[in-house]
């Protein structure tokens, strides 16, 4: 049996990442999202709206916590990783004195570019976060729906080179997909040759350990839909609903309450989360 040494071993690991990479980024390049505010290619935009409106206004939350709690947000610097249309990037410029903006795929890039053309603070760049280095050290990072389709030796080599131009005690809010079991790993319907990986609290435990991180909290960011009454909106068109303010600001209220009272995650359904880090000072 011919043995392969740890640098072949290596070097076809690292083409391997590379060309899932790829096939991420033609996924994304060719579906595009379905509106400015969403974060998905397939999801209604009255939905979208409403889950931007939380997801936002959870954002700009721990984004006031840190500031207040490291009082220089004038020199603050943000990263925003997948930006897609930039619904997270102008909310870390309403924070920050400046922000990287980094979509590796072109057509989102090109839309992105023009969306925050009118916004001094955000920097754009047509890039990969594995291509890009940030020309100095950032304070804020958010990465938004990319880690799931990463296999372990990736988030590993992700989050290293994070840590590296993260600042101590800079944060990190990655939106991402949890259950509280057993970890999922579940071949993806959409991108080629790819797999979802639905990871559990305990795995973002140990990656926080590895990286010299603290994981702070783990909760949820949108709800969790009651499937039957989910499908009488769909049947009946009144998707409208969600646009509405009130059903907005009492759905963020609900969970804005959860996050506080940390009351997360009992079901064994797959949540849509936000997860915090911060780099140890030492």
């Amino acid at each position: 049996m011919t043995k392969i040494s740890d640098t072949q071993i290596s070097d076809a690991q690292k083409s391997g990442s590379q060309e899932l990479l790829k096939s991420i980024v033609n996924y994304w390049d060719a579906k595009g999202l379905c509106s400015l505010e969403s974060s998905t290619s397939l999801k209604n935009k009255y939905i979208a709206s409403f889950e931007n409106f939380i997801e936002s206004r959870l954002l700009s939350d721990i984004l006031v916590e840190y500031c207040q709690y490291n009082r220089k947000n004038d020199t603050h610097i943000g990263l925003d990783v997948g930006a897609g249309l930039g619904r997270f990037s102008v909310v870390l410029a309403r924070h920050l004195k400046s922000v990287y903006a980094i979509e590796p795929a072109p057509r989102l890039y090109t839309k992105l570019k023009d969306r925050c053309k009118d916004i001094p603070e955000i920097n754009v760049s047509n890039a990969s976060f594995e291509s890009f280095t940030p020309p100095e050290m950032v304070d804020v990072t958010v990465v938004s729906g990319v880690l799931y389709l990463y296999n372990d030796e990736m988030i590993s080599h992700f989050m290293a080179k994070l840590c590296s131009h993260l600042q101590p005690g800079g944060i990190v809010i990655i939106r991402d997909f949890i259950v509280p079991g057993e970890i999922r790993k579940i071949k993806s319907s959409y991108v080629k040759e790819a797999y979802c990986y639905y990871r559990n609290p305990d795995y973002w435990r140990n990656v926080a350990e590895q990286q010299n991180m603290d994981l702070i909290q783990i909760f949820r960011s949108v709800p969790l839909y009651n499937l039957f009454v989910s499908k009488i909106i769909a049947f009946f068109r009144l998707n409208r609903l969600y646009s509405l303010s009130f059903v907005k600001e009492q759905a963020y209220a609900k969970i804005s309450k959860a996050r506080q009272e940390r009351d997360n995650l009992r079901t064994e359904r797959v949540n849509t989360v936000f997860i915090t880090l911060v780099k140890k000072a030492s």
